[in-house]
């Protein structure tokens, strides 16, 4: 059976002694015998803070996005090589603040999933509807039009191995990831 995974996506929040008391009060609450894994995401310029508080413990370190290339001139951007040297383990992909304010497309995330996936971290891939889809009851069409990335993400030639963990939720800037009318986590 597989485990559920609880996680917690920082955004734009946090510095260096708040995050490390609360990491390490999370760290003391966790219990061992719980069957969950716990996944924390900081902003990019704490992951190597996090990893060295978590290094060792029982919570897990995740990247909020990633380029899609490996590497080169890409101003701004982290390659998932980076992610993996601070010890990141997970990858958020496709999160609809990025779609809406960066304008990232299906294409692109579906890039971005494959550069996860076959550097062997897991991707976490947000598919939903905004929050005017959804007062539309657009919902169950918004989340079915994504067949570039499903198409991709079962693309054998891709070699994928590993876990993949592939999370469908709205959200929008009014309502926070989770409390959407879809709920689904496979890993």
């Amino acid at each position: 059976m597989r485990r559920p995974v609880v996680a917690g996506n920082w955004k734009m929040h946090g510095s260096r002694s708040a995050n490390q008391a609360l990491l390490t009060e999370l760290e003391r609450r966790l219990k061992p015998e719980w069957p969950i894994d716990v996944v924390v995401f900081p902003p990019y310029v704490y992951l190597t803070d996090a990893g060295r508080l978590l290094d060792g413990g029982q919570i897990r370190l995740g990247a909020q996005d990633v380029c899609a290339e490996a590497g080169g001139a890409f101003t701004g951007q982290v390659s998932v090589a980076m992610l993996k040297d601070v010890g990141c383990r997970y990858v958020i992909i496709g999160h609809s603040e990025r779609r809406r304010l960066y304008h990232e497309d299906d294409a692109l995330v579906a890039r971005k999933f494959a550069a996860v996936v076959q550097a062997g971290l897991i991707p976490v891939l947000c598919v939903g509807e905004t929050l005017e889809e959804h007062e539309a009851h657009q919902a169950e069409a918004v989340v079915a039009s994504a067949k570039t990335i499903a198409h991709a993400i079962s693309n054998p030639r891709l070699g994928f191995s590993g876990s993949t963990a592939f999370r469908m939720r709205r959200s929008s800037s009014a309502v926070s990831c989770g409390k959407g009318s879809f709920s689904a986590f496979i890993v």
